[in-house]
């Protein structure tokens, strides 16, 4: 399961350990500095993942919006930190950097580029071998 921001400003704890509690056998990926909430910076940053490693499996992180990259320089900056703990990249993901995004996301969610844009599209299958050829 994704949680878009496992951040304290954005989140109920007690909500999400009494659930962590009732579905312990549910993977949890954690929101990290995701499009449209709060923003970690600087040692508030490290903080913050820190503490989400004890709350997920995965950390998520994105860029500003759906659809929009998730930059390359800030997911080598969690990396950095959060070391050998997963790291999905979560938005922003295309045929034109899923290579790059790949050599330091442990994981990567696509969406919004297999539905040209727009998230209430069907999957075009093209988009999924654009993908796809990147790797073979």
């Amino acid at each position: 399961m994704q949680i878009d921001s496992i951040h304290p400003a954005d989140f109920s704890f007690l909500e999400y350990n009494n659930l962590r509690a009732r579905y312990s056998e549910v993977v949890v990926f954690g929101g990290i500095n995701f499009k449209y909430k709060t923003q970690e910076k600087g040692e508030g940053l490290v903080r913050e993942l820190n503490k989400a490693r004890s709350r997920s499996e995965a950390i998520v992180t994105t860029g500003e919006g759906t659809g929009k990259e998730t930059p390359i320089k800030n997911l080598k900056k969690i990396k950095k930190i959060i070391e050998n703990f997963p790291l999905i990249s979560g938005a922003g993901v295309n045929s034109e950097n899923v290579y790059e995004t790949s050599l330091v996301a442990d994981g990567i969610i696509i969406g919004s580029y297999l539905k040209d844009g727009n998230t209430h599209n069907k999957i075009i299958k093209e988009k999924c071998r654009e993908i796809r050829e990147k790797f073979y």
